[in-house]
């Protein structure tokens, strides 16, 4: 017997590991639509992402940020609709002791995803410009699916309290590369790879000389013979 849920929805994942997952929330304020997020509030033995991760979905599927892989990432996608359509929280597990068979994380592992309807984007918003702004900052989501952007937690950790989860968010590394050269754009390309923000200088190969006037092979004025006659 197959206990999964099913989702409003098929979807494809279209999240990558470049976008954050403040991107559409306040965006989707502005436009008025319909968003959800999705955050690993457990963790335990082997997984790929630690609690305090987040994805954002919007209504048309659209997901930014990632919890896990793909097959994980697609179904908490399916969920993350069905809590917009429905407007209520739901709380999944994947790995063990969770009701979807079909889907495993490596080494037995378990991962707990909380799935909320975005009912506050004020409460993201500010979340997301004091990210923006490079100031840790916290947000707070009860398992009923209410947003709180409250402040950092005395432990500066992702833990539950209750019935609320508390997250302590951090902004994203930054580099600043000084100097030129190819060792210097080398960095900023692995930078760029690792989804770090733009370094705050932007690297230049060193120009080459140009080339300057042949010596003659003659001298302007004749050679003295240092060993006159």
């Amino acid at each position: 017997m197959n206990n999964r849920k099913k989702a409003a929805r098929p979807c494809r994942v279209t999240a990558t590991p470049k976008t954050s997952w403040v991107s559409p929330a306040p965006a989707s304020r502005q436009r008025r639509e319909a968003c959800a997020l999705a955050v690993v509030s457990h963790t335990q033995g082997g997984g790929l992402r630690w609690p305090g991760a987040m994805m954002a979905v919007t209504r048309d599927g659209t997901a930014a940020g990632y919890v896990s892989n793909g097959c994980v990432d697609a179904d908490v996608i399916g969920h993350a609709l069905a809590a917009i359509e429905t407007g209520k929280a739901d709380y999944l597990v994947y790995g063990a002791g969770s009701p979807f068979m079909d889907i495993r994380l490596p080494c037995g592992g378990q991962m707990d995803v909380l799935v909320a309807p975005l009912t506050d984007p004020d409460a993201v918003a500010r979340t997301h410009d004091a990210l923006t702004a490079r100031t840790e900052t916290s947000l707070t989501i009860t398992r009923d699916g209410k947003f709180t952007a409250g402040p950092v937690p005395a432990d500066r950790t992702t833990s539950w309290d209750g019935d609320t989860l508390s997250l302590h968010l951090t902004p994203k590394l930054a580099l600043r590369v000084a100097g030129r050269g190819e060792e210097a754009i080398a960095l900023a390309r692995l930078a760029a790879a690792g989804d770090l923000p733009p370094p705050s200088s932007r690297p230049t190969t060193i120009p080459s000389p140009a080339p300057g006037p042949r010596a003659s092979r003659q001298s302007a004025s004749p050679r003295r013979n240092p060993c006159p006659a």
